[in-house]
């Protein structure tokens, strides 16, 4: 029988993230990606991660980097991405992948809890208002940003505060002419 994080509702998770990972423009959750790209390719195989509690779903992740995910947490070995097996300790050399600067905890998947976040928010599909993040503006930063939300913001902040806007034109015109 089947494990119950990997039922129903998980089923229905991987189905959401299955058309991003089949059109190529999924990449690995996992906070260590074993793998020399985040990238996770079309055909290649994919798990999909979930919290170390099994209570949440991250999203997708390498087969590798997802299976060996609780063997880093309890300090095993892993095998990174040519096979070899490597010791956890290996690990803490490695650097952040969200950052690049280098990581000082063997334990730790990234440098900072802001790097994590940043890789969380890189595998989100919707935004909190439930428009797709498909499109979304990604800023050199890592930062996300849903195209919807932020037109609905402008129109909204432009219509508040239109007639503010057509006094100060006015304003500007008639010391413009004087």
């Amino acid at each position: 029988m089947a494990k119950p994080q990997y039922g129903w509702r998980h089923q229905q998770a991987r189905a959401k993230w299955a058309p991003i990972v089949e059109r190529g423009e999924a990449h690995c959750c996992e906070t260590v990606c074993l793998k020399a790209s985040r990238h996770i390719g079309a055909a290649e195989p994919w798990d999909l991660a979930h919290t170390p509690d099994g209570g949440d779903y991250l999203g997708p992740a390498h087969e590798a980097c997802n299976r060996s995910e609780g063997a880093i947490r309890r300090g095993g070995q892993v095998r990174d991405d040519k096979g070899k097996w490597i010791e956890r300790r290996e690990l803490g050399s490695r650097a952040c992948p969200a950052c690049g600067a280098p990581i000082k905890w063997a334990s730790a998947h990234t440098c900072s809890r802001e790097c994590a976040s940043k890789i969380r928010e890189a595998s989100r599909l919707e935004c909190k208002r439930g428009h797709s993040m498909a499109d979304a503006y990604t800023y050199p930063s890592g930062h996300r940003e849903c195209r919807t939300c932020k037109r609905e913001a402008k129109a909204a902040w432009q219509k508040a505060h239109r007639e503010s806007a057509r006094a100060h034109h006015a304003k500007w015109k008639a010391n413009a002419r004087s």
